[in-house]
């Protein structure tokens, strides 16, 4: 994890990163096409393939996800800030969204973005959790929240056995679902979250 990528996810305000395809042999191809082509070729969307290009504040806390990355992907093609570097926004490119505490990322798509639950690899965010979170009681799949996960008590106790505990991975994406329904969506329609 570079110094870039750790400072977003050790952020404490509600932030913004934006990650976009390296130029290397493995990403040829990849660049620019919809998440539907990506997938089509086999492709799995790689963190390694990705350089985290900028980050920056989210200023307004009160608007849905699909607003917030509607907005962001404006201001990246018509008003982007001086110290950007990276090509405008466009395909391919990834929008991490740290609200609250929860991470989200999310692909621009031909039309809008396809969230990728896991586009962060589980060592890096348990890397980056274990950093930030007061100790070892609170690391449960969400950076940042410091023990404190609203989806906790709507779920049912833990299990006991370890044998019938789910993946990691799984519990995360459960997360993820739980909070993408709290959130309100703009079309009246919920966004389902791939496995």
């Amino acid at each position: 994890m570079n110094n870039a990528e750790n400072s977003f996810l050790n952020e404490q305000a509600d932030s913004y990163a934006i990650y976009q395809l390296k130029y290397i042999p493995e990403t040829r191809g990849l660049r620019f096409i919809s998440f539907a082509q990506a997938v089509s070729k086999g492709k799995r969307i790689n963190h390694d393939h990705y350089d985290l290009v900028y980050a920056g504040r989210l200023e307004k806390h009160d608007r849905d996800i699909g607003e917030i990355l509607d907005d962001l992907y404006a201001q990246f093609n018509l008003n982007r800030p001086g110290d950007f570097h990276g090509h405008s926004m466009s395909m391919s490119d990834i929008v991490a969204l740290k609200i609250n505490g929860f991470v989200s990322f999310h692909y621009v798509d031909t039309f809008g973005f396809q969230q990728v639950p896991d586009f962060l690899p589980d060592n890096l965010l348990h890397s980056a959790e274990i950093g930030l979170e007061d100790d070892y009681n609170m690391i449960d799949g969400i950076v940042g929240n410091n023990g404190r996960n609203p989806a906790k008590k709507e779920r049912k106790p833990a299990v006991s056995n370890t044998e019938q505990r789910l993946p990691f991975k799984e519990q995360l994406r459960l997360v993820m679902q739980e909070q993408v329904e709290r959130m309100p969506a703009r079309t009246g329609r919920k966004p389902e979250l791939g496995r």
